[in-house]
């Protein structure tokens, strides 16, 4: 069976009946439906290079950006782009505010270079929402809204033979404009298998 015929397969199997929310393909489209209750995050400030996580406290909406399952090689990002240090790990993002009902990204795979490349994706949702398809690139912009809390997503890239990493940019975590934004207290998964691929490292130096 060649590469495509996997791929399909895959996401035949994963997508069907397994989104529990409503899926956006267009940033303005989400930013509509969340109205003013959302915090955006496009990553200028993080520096290149491995980290083990990265926490976000925007007063309303809080997160912690860190990979996974265990164990785990942690984050390696450039450019203030996210993405991860080992393409057996995925981007995990662990909602801290209790109180996010939407989040979207530009979502993508890259390879050790950091290049964008083919694979398939996979976005987990902590309300049972699953959703798979094909990396496209930077541009590519996919989010998602749920009636019910959302605590972490995961993102994963699967590259079928072919090392591939979890890359985003763009964050968008938030409410919808029907549930209201619950402030802030002042003091305040299981991963796809790994389909036979071996464990690729990014270089600590890149060209």
């Amino acid at each position: 069976m060649n590469n495509k015929a996997i791929m399909t397969l895959a996401v035949a199997s994963i997508a069907a009946g397994a989104s529990a929310g409503e899926v956006y393909l267009s940033e303005a489209d989400l930013i509509a439906e969340m109205g003013a209750g959302f915090a955006f995050n496009d990553f200028s400030a993080v520096s290149d290079g491995s980290v083990d996580s990265l926490s976000y406290d925007f007063g309303t909406f809080a997160y912690e950006i860190t990979t996974g399952p265990v164990p785990t090689s942690g984050l390696y990002n450039e450019g203030g782009v996210i993405s991860t240090a080992s393409n057996l790990d995925s981007i995990v993002i662990n909602f801290t505010s209790d109180n996010v009902h939407a989040i979207g990204a530009n979502i993508w795979a890259t390879d050790p270079g950091f290049d964008p490349a083919g694979a398939l994706m996979l976005v987990t949702l902590s309300d049972g929402t699953v959703e798979a398809f094909p990396s496209g690139g930077p541009g590519a912009f996919y989010g998602y809204t749920s009636d019910m809390l959302i605590t972490s997503v995961e993102i994963r890239a699967v590259g079928f033979f072919s090392p591939r990493f979890a890359t985003m940019d763009n964050l968008y975590v938030g409410t919808t404009g029907d549930l209201p934004v619950v402030p802030l207290p002042p003091a305040a998964w299981a991963g796809l298998g790994l389909l036979g691929l071996m464990g690729v490292r990014r270089s600590m130096k890149r060209s």
